[in-house]
């Protein structure tokens, strides 16, 4: 299956596998040696929470990539919407505790980014007849 995938899949795969190993990495650091001085604690938290956003980017792509396919239009503003609303949700973050309600609107938006593409798929999609060729396995 690897071989049939497109290069944007594979570089997206590759991507959410790097994202993945590395989150759970600083999360490990983060949760082991928090306890160490506030400082690295505030260094770690930040660093673990913007993993998290990265997380969650990495996760919608490949997925918008694979339920897109012959839509490329609808793949490309959705993918960006994710990749922007992640650059907002990470310049909250490093923006400090102060403005904990951007976070939040942040995160809502990074992980409501899924919702949009689910609905088009369901209710726009069928009603346009449109068939994709599953790909040649």
């Amino acid at each position: 299956v690897w071989a049939q995938a497109s290069a944007l899949t594979r570089a997206l795969f590759v991507g959410y596998t790097v994202t993945a190993a590395v989150l759970f990495g600083v999360s490990t650091v983060y949760h082991t040696f928090t306890h160490v001085s506030q400082k690295l604690h505030t260094r770690l938290r930040t660093l673990d929470l913007l993993m998290i956003v990265a997380m969650e980017v990495a996760s919608s792509l490949l997925p918008l990539d694979l339920f897109f396919r012959c839509n490329p239009r609808a793949r490309a503003v959705y993918s960006a919407s994710a990749i922007l609303l992640g650059v907002a949700a990470a310049r909250c973050l490093l923006a400090g505790s102060q403005v904990r309600w951007r976070n939040l609107v942040a995160y809502v938006g990074v992980s409501g980014v899924a919702v949009a593409p689910l609905l088009h798929g369901l209710f726009v999609l069928p009603s346009q007849h449109t068939v994709c060729p599953a790909p040649a396995l």
